[in-house]
């Protein structure tokens, strides 16, 4: 069937169809062309415009570092240290660590049997390093809601490594194994 041949069969179905079709067509030509002609052109100067911004900030950023003198770079850095140290509690607060964690088990309503911990020195920085570990199991909200107590937790903990296991299919639990690396000043137990 030639186009000509279908137009004239819808025409004579229904004299609208085409009619819209072709108020469509016109419509959507237009809105092709004020996009094309209008806005595009606009829109990629503001786009040129932002670029060039961000160019220039980091440019400046890096200018500002470059400027910087080594000595204040150092004593910042000190400074940053001495704050990060300071805020590093005593290895008697270990057990408070540990019953942190039991009762932010509780809290998500979940049940911890044991930490496993292993003690590092580190005897150039002062501290002692603690690789934590344990399991829990329940629901999946509630081992959700314990990793984010822990992320919302003031101890100062960096979570290594987090595994979550399907439990068995009738039960609907899953299982979390977590691992976490903690630090405390030494001497103070």
């Amino acid at each position: 069937m030639s186009p000509a041949t279908f137009v004239s069969s819808l025409w004579r179905l229904n004299r609208w169809i085409p009619v819209l079709l072709a108020l469509l067509l016109v419509a959507d030509l237009g809105s092709y062309l004020y996009l094309a002609r209008v806005i595009n052109p606009g829109l990629y100067a503001r786009e040129r415009t932002f670029i060039e911004l961000q160019q220039r900030a980091r440019q400046a950023r890096r200018t500002e570092l470059a400027a910087r003198n080594p000595r204040q770079v150092f004593r910042k850095g000190q400074k940053d240290l001495e704050q990060f140290l300071a805020r590093v509690p005593g290895q008697d607060e270990l057990s408070a660590l540990v019953g942190d964690l039991f009762a932010m088990a509780r809290k998500a309503g979940l049940d911890i049997k044991a930490v496993d911990y292993r003690p590092k020195p580190l005897p150039e920085q002062g501290l002692i390093e603690y690789a934590l570990s344990f399991s829990v199991a329940g629901e999946y909200g509630q081992v959700k809601r314990f990793i984010y107590l822990i992320e919302k937790s003031e101890r100062l903990v960096v979570v290594d490594q987090l595994n979550l296991d399907r439990g068995r299919k009738d039960e609907g639990t899953v299982r979390l194994s977590i691992r976490m690396t903690t630090y405390f000043r030494r001497g103070e137990a």
